[in-house]
């Protein structure tokens, strides 16, 4: 009992530092970061991870069948996630966008943009997605969570079903 007592409370005061990562994410640390932009955070922390990330599993864009929330956004696939609340309809053949239920006017159909997959990618034809030509892309797949970055740059977390 002592053993485990002990045990729990050094691992429940040690320090973990957020610090900078050179590919502008983050990284955690036992050891304070150089430079600017570094802090200590509390362990329960939840951005904080016992394990490295993983890397993103294959998928390809015929995954994305159905109802989706855009939950997140992030410069990067492993950079700081900005919460976001965006409904995605993916048929056949069309997607559908919603920035929030709030604005669905009930009984109105929302518009269907043409939609085209090939392999990782997709390409929605209209120019508020970039125009035909611009390529969304498939970086893979993690935890069940879709990683998809966009022409504009930007990746969007997203997860199946409704937001």
């Amino acid at each position: 009992m002592l053993f485990a007592l002990a045990f729990f409370s050094t691992t429940a005061s040690a320090k973990v530092y957020k610090c900078p990562s050179a590919g502008g994410g983050y990284e955690y640390r036992q050891v304070p970061c150089d430079g600017e932009g570094s802090g200590e955070v509390r362990i329960d922390d939840p951005t904080v991870s016992g394990r490295a990330p993983a890397e993103p599993e294959e998928a390809d864009a015929s995954a994305l069948v159905g109802d989706w929330c855009e939950f997140a956004v992030s410069t990067t696939v492993d950079s700081e996630k900005y919460l976001d609340n965006i409904h995605w309809y993916f048929g056949s053949d069309y997607v559908t966008y919603l920035p929030s239920r709030a604005q669905a006017p009930v009984g109105v159909e929302r518009p269907k943009f043409p939609l085209r997959r090939a392999g990782r990618s997709f390409y929605v034809d209209h120019s508020m997605f970039g125009g035909a030509d611009a390529s969304w892309d498939v970086v893979g797949r993690s935890q069940g969570v879709m990683l998809v970055e966009g022409p504009m740059g930007g990746v969007l977390h997203l997860r199946p079903g409704r937001c």
